[in-house]
């Protein structure tokens, strides 16, 4: 018998494809899971390397915040734990540790596939699949608008 899901971990970007992850995540966490989502935001090297662009990288940081808030919404209602993150770094990166840390049972990411290899999974989403630390579920409705 498998255990309960109790830690799901949404990797979120703002796209259509982040959203139909939300709603897949709110669809499978059973009443009292923990959802976190988390958005991965990139600060160039150039801005990491100086303290006087502090307020720049801070910017980073409060961009991704507000992105993160558009999220809250697809959770109005549910009997979840849900919670919102965002950290610097590369996105596949990022949800890797995260789910690690939280010792997640599932992650949960959408997939803007591009391309004829990765028309199916998006390149963030493969990345990720090589040592994810649980199952990865992947909301890709939609890619095949992408496979240009």
């Amino acid at each position: 018998m498998s255990e309960p899901i109790g830690e799901v971990v949404v990797g979120y970007d703002g796209s259509d494809q982040a959203d139909e992850a939300l709603e897949l995540a709110r669809r499978i966490a059973p009443d009292g899971a923990t959802v976190t989502v988390v958005n991965a935001y990139w600060v160039p090297a150039e801005v990491r390397a100086y303290e006087f662009f502090e307020d720049l990288r801070a910017g980073f940081r409060r961009t991704a915040e507000e992105a993160l808030e558009s999220a809250r919404p697809a959770f109005e209602g549910a009997a979840l734990d849900v919670r919102l993150e965002a950290r610097e770094g590369n996105a596949a990166e990022v949800v890797r540790a995260l789910a690690s840390e939280r010792h997640a049972d599932l992650i949960v990411m959408g997939s803007r596939g591009r391309g004829r290899v990765r028309a199916a999974i998006g390149s963030t989403v493969l990345d990720l699949l090589h040592d994810a630390p649980c199952p990865v579920l992947v909301a890709a409705r939609g890619a095949e608008r992408n496979t240009g």
